[in-house]
């Protein structure tokens, strides 16, 4: 199968989102919660905003707050940790090495609730699941053969070649996003949503994409944190 763009992504031709130049960019990196459910109590950021090149840091207690009305999950909006390394901080400095160190200095504390991580023990989403048809269970239990048996596969993850990034770029009203994403105007959508801004002030870009099995499908927490 002829495939348009291949070539340039063996060779390394194809450009991805976090490869873009701009001008003045400043770095974000992101602080992890420790915990799986439950909610921060406390989070100090003193000490690392003493560190050199720290030009700010985000938390829930300062962040913007999004106006989006979608059901996707929204980071820095609430003291609520609802799964294993949700973002509870974002810093931002003048290098990827200042906020990668500032950011182990953010301290935590939480009030950590009991989670689930059993899917057999979980509660279906309502809104998610099929809706009913035929009887299965009425043709399984007339059923000329059964087989019943019970399979636990390994955990497994997609690696793609290219990892998720963005880049935000101010000009005037206007801003451009570089993002890995397979779904440009959905991220222009998420992001008007989000902070108020007319569609026509958002371009987003996106010219290849790595790989992403879905996992670029929707917009993703960080153009927003970006």
């Amino acid at each position: 199968m002829s495939r348009v763009d291949g070539v340039a992504k063996v060779t390394g031709k194809a450009k991805y989102a976090s490869e873009f130049q701009v001008k003045n960019v400043a770095y974000g990196y992101i602080v992890q919660g420790a915990i799986a459910k439950g909610a921060i109590k406390t989070i100090d950021t003193s000490e690392a905003e003493k560190q050199t090149g720290v030009i700010k840091i985000f938390t829930h207690l300062n962040s913007v707050k999004s106006q989006a009305k979608d059901r996707a999950f929204k980071a820095l909006q609430s003291e609520k940790i609802v799964f294993n390394g949700q973002p509870i901080a974002l810093v931002v400095a003048e290098t990827f090495e200042q906020a990668r160190h500032a950011a182990r200095l953010v301290k935590a504390t939480y009030a950590e609730e009991k989670h689930l991580t059993e899917t057999e023990k979980a509660e279906p989403v309502a809104s998610r699941s099929p809706q009913p048809r035929g009887n299965p269970a009425e043709a399984l239990k007339n059923a000329a053969v059964k087989i019943e048996a019970e399979y636990t596969i390994p955990i497994e993850h997609h690696n793609p070649m290219e990892p998720h990034a963005a880049i935000a770029v101010w000009e005037g009203e206007k801003l451009t996003l570089f993002d890995k994403s397979q779904g440009v105007y959905g991220v222009r959508a998420h992001l008007a949503q989000s902070f108020g801004i007319a569609p026509e002030n958002i371009q987003v870009v996106s010219p290849f994409v790595g790989g992403a099995f879905g996992a670029a499908l929707n917009p993703n927490y960080y153009p927003f944190l970006t």
